[in-house]
């Protein structure tokens, strides 16, 4: 989403706790027009998803949505 853009583009970043489990959500803006056909490689995220399962074996720690103009990505990082 973010690979035509030649503006500044704010990417936010917000972090809670919330039942023991810490919530890092990232949201950026995208062009669901110049998104297609551009499609990355889902390498980072799916490294990520991948990580968090080995260290606590928990297969639904990364969450990836798009609303609108608005992806989200929420990663979930359990309190042991």
């Amino acid at each position: 989403g973010l690979y035509d853009a030649i503006d500044t583009v704010a990417i936010d970043v917000n972090a809670r706790v919330l039942k023991n489990q810490l919530h890092i959500i990232i949201t950026n803006p995208f062009d669901k027009e110049t998104a297609k056909g551009r499609k990355g490689t889902g390498y980072g995220l799916e490294s990520i998803r991948k990580k968090l399962q080995l260290i606590y074996k928990s297969s639904n720690l990364v969450k990836t949505s798009a609303e609108g103009d608005i992806y989200s990505t929420e990663i979930i990082i359990p309190h042991t």
